[in-house]
């Protein structure tokens, strides 16, 4: 008799945990036509989850499902860039270096369940809005987000992210199994275990996919960012003799507000000039080229490439970051301040107002000394917000004397705009163009990188 109470004790203590895995090949659609030339190796020994746990007091009360997910979504990513990419493969950190990108996947998946109250039928005709029943709706919430960097500086390319929320949908079988797991004290719990961790496996899968299509549908928008160098068209707009001083231009946006600035190249190698106040406390910022797409106010965008900061000086309102690549157009700073004189011609560039890559004209009308200490150039070009981080381009020479930072409102005063001096921005970072490995190590190894180096005291 002691038999049965063992037997069942067993089988409920057993049977309220399920474990159970993503399968592979979850991905499959037909490649995109024609391929991106380069190789992508998805990572799978690092920032790939191993599993992730769904839990639950209410729907599925005191029961734990393990859900791995390390081999099938290293697969399922590595399926779906192949779609995109001439070669894709899943291998360890160590081997990436044999690879154009890496791929980093990191899957945040979250159970929710949301309670919905419904009014009870009296059996007369009526609901009784005092007499509530309470029903528990399961959903599956997950982000997906994949970076691909380069592999040999593991600076960011591109950065995807994606969110999506369904219902869990269960099988019949499933409601069959519980009906079983109930009427009889719990003996065919194990099944009723199994059966809905099953549903949650397969509609975590469903969203994964889901999540996986819109990513790659962004990357095919943006395939120019991986196209190499010989591969990009030339696509420009009919901007005259501004178009050199345009393509050295960027738009930096800023994902927290929503908002922009504007940056220049300083080197071929990708080495951009900004405000520290463009870029904030972030490591990592998103920047659009003026080359990378034909001009098209009313079209899809431009892709986004990312940007690494590289070091940025708060007081001094300055920042520097690092895009990959090389033979970017870059701009000229001017070192020599007796160049800068009052009436000088000279044109402002960058994003005012969410207007990409506009200019403006005017004259330096005055060179002055802020409360900072900083050398300042005060213009008459106009600078709105979107401007800041832009150059201040002295007409006769085509160098930069100034990067924009900021204006006095208009309710206070008209044609009051002032650029950082680029002398001060060369003094600030101890920079000398053409810019140097070992300039940007001194730089990087710094002890206090957010103040000014000795070099410029």
């Amino acid at each position: 008799m002691k038999i049965l109470p063992l037997l069942m004790s067993v089988l409920l203590l057993g049977g309220c945990t399920y474990h159970g895995k993503f399968s592979r090949g979850l991905y499959r659609q037909p490649d995109v036509s024609p391929k991106i030339n380069a190789s992508v190796m998805v990572v799978q020994d690092k920032y790939v989850p191993d599993f992730f746990r769904v839990e639950s007091d209410e729907f599925i009360a005191f029961r734990r499902f393990v859900i791995r997910t390390d081999d099938g979504l290293s697969a399922a990513a590595a399926d779906a860039l192949s779609t995109l990419f001439e070669r894709v493969e899943a291998n360890v950190y160590s081997q990436r270096k044999g690879y154009d990108y890496t791929a980093e996947v990191e899957f945040f998946p979250r159970y929710e369940e949301e309670r919905r109250f419904y009014m009870r039928h009296e059996g007369n005709g009526y609901y009784n809005p005092r007499r509530l029943r309470v029903r528990h709706l399961p959903y599956a919430n997950a982000v997906l987000r994949i970076t691909l960097r380069n592999p040999h500086t593991g600076a960011p390319v591109a950065v995807y992210q994606e969110e999506d929320k369904e219902k869990i949908r269960f099988a019949a079988s499933t409601y069959v199994a519980d009906g079983l797991a109930t009427y009889t004290l719990g003996l065919f719990s194990p099944l009723q275990i199994q059966a809905i961790g099953g549903d949650l496996t397969h509609n975590y899968e469903q969203i994964l996919t889901k999540l996986l299509k819109r990513i790659v549908k962004q990357m095919q928008d943006d395939r120019v960012i991986f196209a190499s160098p010989a591969a990009q068209a030339d696509l420009t707009r009919m901007d005259a003799d501004y178009t050199a001083y345009l393509k050295a231009v960027a738009t930096v946006l800023n994902s927290r507000d929503q908002s922009s600035g504007s940056a220049f190249f300083i080197s071929a190698d990708g080495y951009l000039l900004t405000n520290a106040h463009v870029v904030e406390k972030a490591r990592d910022v998103q920047v659009v080229l003026y080359g990378d797409k034909e001009y098209s106010p009313d079209g899809p965008g431009y892709p986004k490439r990312y940007a690494r900061v590289v070091a940025r000086n708060q007081a001094r309102d300055l920042a520097l970051l690092k895009l990959e690549g090389e033979n970017f157009p870059w701009l000229m700073l001017e070192p020599d301040r007796t160049q800068y004189y009052t009436g000088a011609a000279v044109a402002s560039l960058g994003e005012p107002k969410g207007y990409r890559w506009s200019v403006n004209e005017g004259i330096i009308s005055a060179l002055r000394r802020d409360e900072h200490g900083r050398d300042m150039i005060q213009t008459d070009a106009a600078v709105n917000s979107g401007n800041s981080g832009g150059p201040l381009i002295l007409k006769d020479s085509g160098r930069v004397v100034g990067i924009n930072t900021w204006v006095v409102r208009k309710e206070v005063a008209e044609s009051l705009n002032f650029a950082i001096s680029a002398y001060e921005a060369l003094r600030t970072f101890g920079l000398r163009q053409p810019i140097t490995p070992a300039q940007i190590k001194r730089l990087e190894t710094a002890r206090q990188p957010e103040l000014l180096p000795d070099s410029a005291q």
